[in-house]
């Protein structure tokens, strides 16, 4: 969507763009500077930036576009990919709502926003719960438990992965010990799974460890 505006030199712009599809837009400010750029703000649910800029008489032109970006179709893309991970779809669409959302939400909250019953909330939220991925919350003057990310809980979900490798790695070797030792074909096959992953184990073990120092 392309929207043009003009702004004299030196001062700030205030834009209500009003509604965009299902995004909102307001309250944009745009400063532009002494040397014909100005800053890429987001807002709410979309972006804008510059595509041209003229000066004429002290006055800027500036066309701006605004990039729509739907939020339901971006928690959605959460709910397809933890889903091809093994999760629930209502889950990964759980994590995709809470990592956009500032304030706790009820499982009423959840439900009404994701458009699923309140059952495939409570569910996909437990797991997540369960995973140290979500954690519950109180808000003052009200009883119903609230639902927010926990934080930073990347390492956890990756130190889940970790078990993984380390569950596969020691398949692997359970399979050679399984397979006569004459059939080097299929001892070398299992050979290389467990050695590759118990490299990924220990290098994403490493990986963690560093971000958690980084971090402090």
């Amino acid at each position: 969507m392309g929207v043009c505006f003009c702004v004299r030199g030196g001062t700030e712009l205030d834009i209500d763009l009003g509604r965009a599809g299902s995004c909102c837009f307001t309250g944009v400010r745009l400063t532009p500077s002494s040397c014909g750029k100005y800053t890429e703000t987001d807002i709410n649910h979309g972006r804008f930036r510059s595509y041209s800029f003229d000066c004429m008489n002290g006055i800027f032109y500036i066309e701006i576009e605004v990039m729509v970006v739907d939020k339901q179709q971006y928690i959605e893309k959460y709910g397809t990919y933890f889903e091809a991970q093994g999760l629930p779809l209502s889950a990964g669409r759980v994590i995709g709502l809470l990592m956009v959302t500032e304030e706790p939400l009820t499982l009423d909250d959840i439900a009404e926003r994701l458009e699923i019953s309140k059952t495939s909330a409570s569910t996909g939220t437990r797991l997540l719960e369960s995973a140290a991925i979500v954690r519950r919350v109180t808000v003052r003057g009200q009883r119903r438990i609230h639902y927010t990310m926990a934080g930073d809980m990347w390492p956890e979900m990756f130190r889940q992965k970790i078990q993984t490798f380390t569950y596969l790695a020691d398949l692997a070797a359970e399979g050679q010990a399984v397979v006569e030792a004459d059939h080097q074909e299929v001892q070398g096959r299992l050979t290389s799974m467990e050695e590759f992953y118990r490299f990924l184990a220990a290098e994403m073990e490493n990986a963690v460890s560093r971000w958690v120092q980084r971090k402090g």
